[in-house]
């Protein structure tokens, strides 16, 4: 009931804002958004027993960017923001379902590696066009379910306060992120947390720098027989230069693992530490960008050492020629988990065998061909392939792997 309550409370607060912007003649409203509908065909191989069936998937996505602001005068400017997302696995994640891994894990699947996190929202809805809120552990609901704030920008830079995404997943949007907004996985896995947030932005010529310090607002990231206080800062800073741009984030957590992101646990982890870059440009007709990322999750028993270091690279080709544009991305990820002090987690379940420590190798292939056919509006084809292979130091012997594919065609509308 509490939790309906909430979301009634900041469904509510956003109409009145937005009425209140409306109607008030020096204020502005902007919105713009993307959906899609695809058809696809997914095969799979390396699955569990029962599992390498291939299958046709329907599925889609809705994002909606709402801004209201109000001008101040003096170089003032007050607002809020909201985005609203509604989605279902992406490409060939669909073929990595709950329970269709070779190797699972005593919490959840998905330290295994589970990709498809829109099959298990709440226990399973079945891959179902839902709540994006709903399917990352984020708070329920149809608006503003993905990031909300409210704002006031000035001559020093802006500031943000609110349920904020923090800087780090731009390393992946300002370079590498496929059209769907997808695969920031080691984001997602490592540094995504989410809670109250205040964020302060500012460009100074070439140079642009976002700050922001996340608390508890549940408590949830506060622990205190490990000492820790909730908070999080992360960071980035990016120079641009002529059709070049770099940029360098950072993230320092003072928090404890919450892992209410499709996981149970009793407080084994702590965020510790993430440190990226990424660098966009073009040469010639062709666009270029690469983007990496490390997260890490410190291991809170007496072990010590990493419970989860996590890294990636993606590399992004995109070509332009008349109304089509042509995109290949390829991503590489490691993953280093290590659960000793909490018993044998992983399960590799063709030999029968549990260890302690997994590493997780990861590539994902992204094709595109994309055709404008005009007002916003882009067909498409797509080729994705993901790949993934599982070994353990504490045995030489174990070695488990799985790949999915899918084709798909689909319509994108801009708005």
């Amino acid at each position: 009931m509490k939790k309906r309550q909430f979301q009634a409370t900041r469904f509510g607060i956003a109409a009145i804002s937005l009425a209140a912007m409306i109607g008030t003649a020096q204020a502005d409203i902007t919105w713009n958004g993307l959906g899609s509908g695809r058809l696809g065909y997914v095969g799979r191989d390396g699955m569990a027993e029962g599992f390498d069936e291939d299958f046709n998937v329907i599925s889609g996505n809705f994002t909606l960017f709402l801004d209201g602001n109000r001008n101040l005068g003096k170089g003032y400017r007050a607002g809020f923001g909201c985005v609203t997302v509604a989605t279902t696995a992406s490409g060939a994640m669909a073929g990595f379902a709950n329970g269709t891994l070779p190797v699972t894990h005593a919490w959840h699947d998905v330290f295994a590696g589970q990709e498809d996190f829109g099959s298990n929202a709440d226990g399973g809805i079945g891959g179902g066009f839902g709540s994006y809120g709903n399917l990352v552990g984020d708070d329920k609901g149809v608006l503003c379910n993905d990031e909300v704030k409210v704002y006031l920008g000035t001559p020093y830079g802006s500031f943000a306060v609110g349920h904020l995404i923090n800087p780090l997943r731009a390393i992946y949007d300002n370079a590498t992120v496929d059209p769907y907004y997808t695969n920031e996985h080691v984001y997602y896995q490592s540094v995504d947390i989410r809670g109250n947030a205040l964020r302060y932005g500012h460009a100074i010529e070439d140079f642009t720098i976002d700050l922001q310090l996340n608390a508890p607002s549940s408590g949830t990231l506060a622990n205190e027989n490990n000492e820790k206080n909730g908070l999080a800062l992360t960071g980035l800073f990016t120079y641009t230069l002529d059709d070049h741009q770099f940029g360098l984030g950072f993230g320092a957590f003072d928090a404890a693992w919450a892992g209410n992101k499709f996981v149970a646990h009793d407080g084994a982890g702590a965020h510790d530490s993430a440190l990226g870059a990424y660098y966009r440009g073009s040469f010639g007709p062709v666009g270029f960008a690469v983007s990496a990322l490390n997260g890490v999750i410190e291991n809170l028993s007496d072990e010590g050492g990493d419970l989860r270091n996590i890294s990636d690279v993606n590399v992004k080709l995109t070509y332009p020629t008349g109304k089509w544009n042509f995109i290949a991305i390829v991503g590489m990820e490691k993953e280093e988990a290590d659960f000793r002090g909490y018993g044998t987690p992983f399960t590799f379940k063709e030999e029968g065998v549990s260890v302690a420590r997994a590493d997780i190798e990861r590539l994902n292939i992204d094709l595109w061909a994309q055709y404008d056919m005009g007002k916003g509006v882009k067909s498409y084809l797509r080729f994705n392939r993901l790949e993934k292979e599982w070994t353990s130091p504490d045995d030489s012997s174990l070695k488990a792997e799985a790949e999915a594919f899918t084709l798909e065609t689909g319509v994108m509308v801009a708005f």
